[in-house]
């Protein structure tokens, strides 16, 4: 659950193990959702020496809201810790660390026996990027925002597209270009 909220929501290690419970926002726009139409983050990544940034990170998946009431309404209660409310915890009742997130990223990887050494949950970060980056409905300026960059081209710097997304774009350029060329020909 931890590592789809990550993916899902764009965020760092250190982001998602400072969530609380509270952290959850409506969106007008998707009342279905009730609270779970955002995040607040309130321990972004800081810059320069300042403090840490607060960023709302808007809901764009139905599946996350899913997956989030699903684990606050049945998983989350069975820890028995009630009074915290640090949205992961540990077995004792504490607040997961980023650097036990991504031992656990890392050792869920090679259970699965997929490459772990050079991974971590910032993996997810990118492909979150990625994906975003690759929905052409999707303005770039949103992607900025959701992630906490302050320019676009730091956001720039995450994306990587497919290899298929690459080829679809060009394919769409020339076919266009094509039919101009042939347009103004007759």
């Amino acid at each position: 659950m931890l590592y789809l909220i990550i993916y899902y929501y764009g965020l760092r290690a250190n982001e998602v193990s400072m969530l609380d419970t509270t952290d959850f926002l409506h969106n007008p726009k998707r009342p279905e959702w009730d609270n779970f139409g955002g995040i607040i983050v309130r321990f972004g990544k800081a810059s320069g020496g300042s403090p840490p940034k607060r960023r709302t990170v808007w809901t764009i998946s139905e599946t996350s809201v899913e997956y989030l009431r699903w684990y606050l309404e049945n998983i989350r209660p069975l820890f028995g810790f009630d009074e915290s409310k640090s949205l992961f915890l540990t077995e004792r009742g504490c607040r997961m660390n980023p650097k036990t997130i991504t031992q656990n990223f890392k050792e869920h990887l090679k259970c699965a026996g997929l490459p772990h050494e050079n991974y971590s949950t910032h993996c997810l970060w990118h492909s979150y990027i990625s994906h975003l980056s690759e929905d052409l409905e999707i303005s770039p300026r949103f992607i900025q925002e959701q992630v906490g960059h302050t320019y676009l081209a730091t956001t720039q710097i995450y994306t990587h597209l497919s290899d298929t997304f690459v080829s679809k774009q060009l394919t769409n350029v020339i076919d266009r270009q094509v039919g101009e060329i042939l347009t103004e020909g007759m």
